[in-house]
C-alpha cells in the first residue's frame, strides 16, 4: 500500500508536540517519521482495513483537510481531551489516538454523534494488517497488506 505522505523530520514532530503540549505514543511517532500519513493510493481487499482508514493526517500537508495542525483545531469541540484526531475513516468518522491516561496509544473511531469505539489497542495494531517496506526512493514508503 502506497501512501501519499512524505516522512516528517524529527524537528517537525518535536515542534508539534511542544506547541500542542502533547507527547505522541512511540509507535505513532515512528510512523510520522517513516510515512507521515496521507491517502492510500491503492485500494485493498481486506474489509476491515477498507472500513477503517481513508486518510491519515500529515504534519506538513499544504491541504488544510489533510493537515494534523488544522485537524486538531477543526475537531477540538468534538474530540474529548485524552484523544487527538489523526485521520478519517471511509465512513467519515474521525480516527483518534489516546495521548494520555488510560487511553494513551489506543486508537478510536469517533462518530458524528460523539460516540467513541476502540478500533485498535495501539497504532501498531491499527497498521498490523500492513507491512511497512521502504522502496528504492528514500521518500517513498509502501504499506502492503500482510497476507
Amino acid at each position: 500500500m502506497l501512501w501519499t505522505g512524505t516522512p516528517a523530520l524529527e524537528e517537525q514532530v518535536t515542534a508539534y508536540e511542544k506547541v500542542r503540549g502533547v507527547s505522541f505514543p512511540d509507535d505513532y511517532r515512528l510512523y510520522l517519521s517513516a510515512t507521515n500519513g496521507g491517502f492510500p493510493i491503492q485500494t485493498f481487499s481486506r474489509q476491515r482495513a477498507a472500513n477503517v482508514v481513508a486518510r491519515l493526517f500529515e504534519l506538513d500537508s499544504a491541504s488544510e483537510a489533510s493537515n494534523l495542525w488544522s485537524a486538531q483545531v477543526r475537531y477540538a469541540a468534538r474530540v474529548p481531551p485524552p484523544l487527538m484526531p489523526i485521520g478519517l475513516s471511509t465512513s467519515g468518522n474521525v480516527l483518534c489516538i489516546g495521548i494520555f491516561g488510560t487511553t494513551r496509544g489506543r486508537v478510536f473511531s469517533l462518530d458524528l454523534k460523539g460516540s467513541t469505539t476502540e478500533i485498535a489497542r495501539s497504532f501498531s495494531d491499527l497498521l498490523a494488517i500492513f507491512e511497512v517496506a521502504g522502496s528504492e526512493h528514500s521518500t517513498e514508503r509502501h504499506l502492503r497488506l500482510v497476507e
